[in-house]
């Protein structure tokens, strides 16, 4: 590590030129010094290669590197190959930095000799701010951040909006699963938090502007669910019995990441794969969808589709239920926006 770089910021980039010049001047624009930007275009061929060219010409602690397509996964991991700084931040090309980002991770990390820092963020749709994530600060023992893992969860399912030690990443080899695109972030985070050595230090300062939907993933979506005997369940469950954590919550943390995968299944395929690639896991998992735990996410009704094998109708009912859901909310969303702009008239 070179003792004069505080803090690398890693951004994989591919075919985000859209939103690839607000990305870097947000990085170029913060109130701290002493960092690096590690740009790795994963084989973009919309110009954004271009544009960080651009930028690494003018700016003499931005660097580039281009590299085939082989995911965000493996683009992070090129990028932490490379890091010079105390700490390691990931940036999405799609995303932004507020302007003292980069400061209040900092200052939480040292002024509490942290080896991680977590921060809060917007959301972005469309270019316009709807809504904020604030994260209660906090200061928690990694004991109790384990045992009470379904409240925290949702804290480690992103890289972004966070602090690492550059130190723990290296010298433990830690890296993302290239290849894989379900709860890769999420386990590198695990892996991570098993060799941190303080507090987990949560920030209620802003320090990330996340774009929903957005197109930072370098990768299309992984297919096949079956991911989940090896990783998503296996994996969740053997870490937790070795921390020794009550049964029940990962039993139940478990059913909800089946859940969780399934949804995202059927609404990424269509209803003729989402079906086959149900029916393939369900060959896996019949008995435990069979258990208590699985049915505070899935109904009765959805659980007897299933174990009738009729998995076109189950797809079916699930997406007819989200896209109702999408509906009302739209239309709350237009009417609000009516009552405003009408308001503004007035």
């Amino acid at each position: 590590m070179d003792n004069n770089i505080l803090i690398s910021i890693i951004v994989p980039v591919y075919n985000t030129r859209k939103f690839l010049n607000n990305c870097i001047k947000s990085v170029i624009n913060q109130d701290f010094n002493n960092f690096e930007l590690i740009l790795v275009d994963d084989g973009s061929t919309d110009g954004s290669c271009l544009i960080c060219k651009k930028f690494a010409k003018k700016y003499k602690f931005i660097r580039l590197v281009s590299q085939s397509n082989g995911g965000v996964s493996k683009a992070r991991n090129t990028g932490i190959s490379l890091a010079k700084g105390k700490y390691i931040t990931f940036l999405d090309a799609d995303d932004s930095l507020e302007k003292d980002s980069l400061k209040e991770l900092f200052f939480e990390a040292e002024n509490n000799n942290s080896d991680i820092v977590i921060g809060s963020y917007n959301r972005i749709r469309f270019s316009q701010k709807v809504g904020k994530i604030i994260r209660e600060k906090d200061c928690i023992p990694k004991k109790e951040f384990w045992k009470n893992i379904d409240k925290y969860e949702r804290y480690i399912s992103t890289p972004w909006a966070k602090l690492y030690k550059t130190e723990i990443i290296k010298k433990n080899g830690l890296l993302f699963e290239i290849g894989r695109t379900i709860g890769e972030d999420a386990k590198f985070n695990r892996q991570y938090l098993q060799y941190v050595n303080s507090n987990i230090i949560v920030s209620n300062k802003i320090v990330y502007n996340y774009r929903m939907g957005g197109l930072a993933s370098t990768v299309v979506y992984h297919k096949d669910i079956n991911i989940l005997k090896k990783d998503v369940l296996y994996e969740y469950i053997d870490y937790n019995k070795k921390n020794n954590y009550d049964f029940y919550n990962i039993e139940k943390r478990a059913s909800k990441q089946i859940y969780e995968c399934f949804k995202e299944h059927i609404i990424h395929l269509s209803a003729f794969h989402a079906a086959k690639k149900i029916e393939e896991t369900m060959n896996i998992y019949n008995a435990f969808f069979e258990e208590k735990y699985i049915s505070k996410y899935i109904s009765s009704e959805e659980i007897n589709l299933l174990n009738k094998k009729l998995y076109i109708q189950f797809v079916k009912k699930f997406r007819q239920k989200r896209y109702i859901w999408y509906i009302k909310k739209k239309s709350i969303i237009i009417v609000r926006r009516f009552y405003a702009s009408l308001l503004g008239r007035l």
